[in-house]
């Protein structure tokens, strides 16, 4: 009966340990966004802004846009853990191919040179599949590390298409995002942490430590019958 008891109490105690941590989720609008071209003009600094993105012959004389996104963290609680974008792709207009790879690096300073050349945080492919579509891109481990450096400031990423068929300046069109602006929540940034319980869109049990706390529950009806039962019987 004494180690029964003992085992109960160690049983206590792991479960206690094991209370399921709770994880948050958070969604951020952009905060800015625009676009710089390589003859270094931009479309300024709004979290409204186009982000067109590619070779742009039609208004700019074939120079290319690169992309950039900033997110205000200092309503982020907790250790992220995982982290996508969301993007409304707008119109893709094809140039000698059916897709172009986007490519989100890490901003060190806000200039066409410096965007989407960066540490890589994240790709994706676009074709007109994607056309009037919100895409889902999700951010690799050193975003991740990236974004939990930058707690409670800001978190940018700068975007280029690494698929280009023209050098600019081009003589055609060939872009992505075309035809979208007008507002922040085009642009979304979802983020998953862990270690509070609180802020943010909803909290949800750790799914590790949820299923070890069930199955020890599951245990304890029978460990009592066990426990109940009188040696040799």
């Amino acid at each position: 009966m004494k180690r029964i008891n003992l085992f109960f109490a160690v049983l206590t105690a792991i479960l206690l340990s094991c209370i399921p941590a709770l994880a948050d989720t958070f969604t951020l609008s952009t905060a800015n966004r625009g676009w710089i071209t390589s003859t270094g003009t931009s479309n300024g600094t709004s979290g409204a802004n186009s982000y067109y993105t590619g070779i742009d012959f039609s208004y700019n004389a074939g120079a290319e846009l690169r992309d950039w996104f900033s997110f205000d963290l200092s309503t982020v609680s907790g250790t992220i853990t995982s982290a996508t974008i969301q993007v409304a792709s707008g119109t893709y207009i094809p140039y000698q191919t059916t897709s172009e790879t986007l490519q989100l690096t890490s901003v060190a300073a806000q200039d066409f040179a410096d965007l989407g050349t960066g540490t890589v945080y994240g790709t994706q492919v676009y074709s007109a599949a994607e056309n009037a579509q919100t895409v889902t891109i999700t951010l690799d481990a050193a975003a991740i590390t990236a974004l939990n450096n930058n707690a409670g400031g800001t978190f940018e990423l700068g975007g280029r298409l690494t698929s280009l068929q023209q050098t600019a300046p081009g003589t055609a069109n060939e872009a992505i995002f075309s035809t979208v602006s007008g507002d922040p929540a085009q642009v979304q940034l979802v983020l998953n942490t862990t270690g509070t319980g609180g802020g943010g869109q909803g909290n949800a049990p750790e799914p590790a430590s949820m299923l070890l706390f069930i199955t020890g529950l599951a245990a304890i009806p029978l460990l009592r019958k066990v426990g109940n039962q009188t040696p040799g019987r």
